[in-house]
């Protein structure tokens, strides 16, 4: 892990990004009210951002330079690796979901937690590629 981040990082003396990664052009594990979350988040100073379209350098200087990333599980969070320690992560998930990027996140020393999206036992259903819902009380707490 270490040779990737001295081979690849940019080294910005920058560390004060709140960045939401959105999946909003991904086909599974979208959020369903993303565009509240957004407006809620924008509020609250993050950059609402989607990886699919941006070069691999201009990802590793955002997660470098993040102080507090928030995003739907996808594969946009091996970007993680590129965080400086300390950087609080919060994966979004529903809980038919549970593999997340917990440890890769102790790997580099980040502030991980998750938020999982609770439904009623009788529409639980695994498959790991649904979409859910954010409760918006739960964005209240990253202000």
């Amino acid at each position: 892990m270490a040779l990737l981040r001295q081979k690849l990082t940019v080294d910005s003396s920058r560390w004060d990004r709140k960045v939401y990664i959105s999946r909003q052009d991904a086909r599974h594990r979208r959020i369903t009210n993303e565009d509240d979350v957004m407006k809620q988040l924008t509020a609250l100073g993050f950059e609402c951002v989607s990886l699919s379209n941006m070069r691999v350098q201009d990802q590793i200087r955002l997660f470098e330079e993040a102080r507090i990333v928030v995003g739907p599980h996808g594969g946009g969070f091996t970007n993680i690796a590129f965080c400086r320690p300390g950087t609080r992560v919060i994966e979004l998930f529903d809980e038919s979901y549970l593999n997340g990027y917990e440890i890769l996140s102790r790997a580099v020393n980040l502030d991980y937690s998750r938020f999982l999206n609770h439904e009623p036992e009788s529409t639980r259903r695994w498959t790991g590629k649904k979409d859910f819902r954010i409760d918006l009380r739960f964005l209240d707490l990253l202000g």
